[in-house]
């Protein structure tokens, strides 16, 4: 229990401190501003720190929908990382901007940017979403087991609302599409 609640401590902390960090350094890209790494690494960065968050979450719905065993402290956990990766994402995006384009995802579908130019136009928008999302999974790893849903029903709300404002909507094909591109293939 005292593990848990120092964990908690320590995540608020780092979002709270990230946050702000980066807040007041947001208005004007400078020297100061600009990553060593370069702009491939840091957008793998950020698609690794997406996809762990959404894997994070894909448990703890199975939690929630009685797939898997209820564990508070894995659940917990799972949501005061998920906390401190969100504080930790904005920082992964460069000061030039490196939206996603037509060309670059049929030059490199697995490696083209999925940001969409509005994540540098609206920047403070971007920051604030981001904390936003931040303190409710902050804020849902401290609920009871009866509120998480609800916390964590507020959260998918605030990420379809943050990727519809920054992130390229991303098509799904569906089962006859991918059967009818599967098929020729298997048959010849």
């Amino acid at each position: 229990m005292r593990k848990s609640v120092l964990t908690a401590g320590l995540a608020a902390v780092l979002a709270l401190g990230i946050g702000s960090t980066i807040a007041q350094d947001a208005a004007v890209p400078g020297p100061d501003r600009v990553a060593l790494t370069s702009t491939e690494d840091a957008l793998a960065a950020r698609r690794l720190l997406m996809d762990s968050i959404g894997s994070n979450n894909d448990v703890l719905h199975e939690m929630l929908d009685g797939w898997l065993e209820w564990d508070t402290a894995e659940f917990r956990g799972r949501l005061n990382s998920m906390s401190a990766m969100m504080a930790a994402f904005p920082g992964m995006f460069r000061a030039e901007p490196n939206p996603w384009t037509e060309e670059s995802e049929v030059a490199d579908p697995a490696g083209a940017s999925l940001a969409l130019p509005s994540v540098w136009e609206n920047w403070d928008d971007f920051l604030a979403m981001s904390q936003e999302a931040s303190d409710t999974m902050f804020r849902a790893s401290l609920a009871s087991r009866e509120d998480a849903l609800a916390v964590v029903e507020e959260l998918e709300g605030q990420c379809e609302a943050c990727h519809a404002m920054f992130r390229k909507a991303e098509e799904m094909a569906t089962l006859e599409q991918y059967l009818d591109q599967a098929t020729p293939a298997a048959t010849q």
